[in-house]
């Protein structure tokens, strides 16, 4: 059910998130750094992936039961959620709609 549900609505949210991404790389005017910001990306995908994977191998050798699938999946579902909160950050600041929090 999670991976039908997952292939069905991940390409909704990897379209979004790429084009932010590129949209950032885009507007900064260091254009000598842009593979550096992609190479930056790479890194923190396979960062997260990694931390992921240690995070299930911990998740699986302490608790012996295979039912901390079912909570390691919600809460990785989860994920696209907070991401998205930030992407919407992102785009008002790329406006320059966002102002900071402090009342300054």
């Amino acid at each position: 059910m999670y991976v039908v549900v997952n292939a069905f609505f991940l390409p909704f949210f990897m379209i979004q998130w790429s084009s932010s991404t590129f949209n950032v790389v885009n507007r900064v005017h260091e254009e000598n750094m842009r593979i550096e910001y992609m190479i930056n990306r790479d890194i923190a995908l396979n960062s997260g992936r990694a931390v992921s994977a240690i995070l299930l191998l911990i998740l699986l050798t302490k608790f012996n039961d295979i039912s901390i699938l079912k909570f390691y999946l919600v809460v990785i579902s989860l994920a696209p959620l907070v991401s998205g909160y930030f992407l919407r950050k992102l785009k008002k600041v790329l406006e320059g709609a966002y102002e900071a929090d402090s009342p300054t």
